[in-house]
């Protein structure tokens, strides 16, 4: 999550970036619900604001429908009883509606 975002330099990249990318430099925030993204999103959209750069959601599926999530587990070599979501964090690594991610 975050890639040069998180870094401590972040906001003295974001001027070059301006200047490289003018109007089409986008912020992304991601929609899923663990606590993480959600610190994490509110910094960037709190960044956005101050450098007047647009944010665009995203949703990164890793399966397709959400009753998948048990066979994504099984093809990681997780069992289902496996409570190993450090990387998850959360159940919504799947293709979601527009209200599904808002």
């Amino acid at each position: 999550m975050g890639g040069w975002l998180k870094g401590d330099n972040r906001e003295s990249l974001i001027p070059q970036f301006q200047d490289i990318f003018g109007d089409d430099l986008y912020f992304e925030i991601h929609t899923y619900q663990h606590e993480d993204q959600k610190r994490f999103n509110a910094m960037v959209a709190e960044m956005g604001a101050k450098y007047d750069v647009p944010l665009i959601a995203a949703c990164d599926s890793h399966y397709v429908h959400e009753e998948d999530y048990g066979l994504h587990k099984a093809f990681r070599g997780r069992s289902q009883d496996d409570d190993e979501d450090q990387y998850y964090g959360s159940n919504d690594f799947f293709i979601q509606s527009e209200t599904q991610g808002v």
